[in-house]
């Protein structure tokens, strides 16, 4: 698991001291702890994202488990995904924007325009949104919801 950038001590007594009923929830079920996805590279991640925006979890999961079978291991690949049509993206499940989406998130893994894991990890959450929200089908909530579970950043 990924090293947060907040003191979970103070974020606790933050919440235990500005909201009575938190205070409660926290005593009867425990603090909260953040697991960190790991392993999964900026395109493998973002994809994942892409494909899961406005689906519900099982159906997402079938197209995306659809799109992982497109390559070796089961392993997203950008220099890959390049190559596809937009036809065989559609044909595992993905929409049409999904996929030129995908597509598009490909060709700026490919370019190096987007950044990498260690360059990200210097970069404030809003300059990764900034950078991230480029891409076609990426908008800031699904930067922030990687900032989170992907780069462990507390808010």
């Amino acid at each position: 698991m990924s090293r947060l950038r907040y003191n979970r001590k103070e974020a606790l007594n933050s919440l235990k001291s500005s909201c009575p009923s938190m205070t409660q929830v926290i005593r009867e079920k425990g603090p909260f702890t953040l697991s960190v996805k790991g392993g999964n590279d900026l395109f493998t991640s973002l994809a994942s994202s892409i494909a899961y925006q406005q689906l519900s979890g099982k159906a997402a999961a079938t197209i995306y488990g659809r799109f992982e079978a497109l390559f070796e291991n089961n392993t997203p690949v950008a220099s890959e995904t390049v190559k596809f049509s937009v036809q065989k993206l559609r044909s595992v499940g993905l929409s049409n924007n999904k996929a030129l989406a995908i597509l598009d998130l490909a060709e700026h893994s490919c370019s190096g325009s987007l950044p990498s894991a260690r360059k990200m990890a210097g970069l404030d959450d809003e300059a990764i949104i900034k950078n991230l929200s480029r891409v076609r089908g990426i908008g800031p909530w699904t930067v922030q919801m990687h900032l989170i579970f992907s780069l462990g950043r507390p808010d």
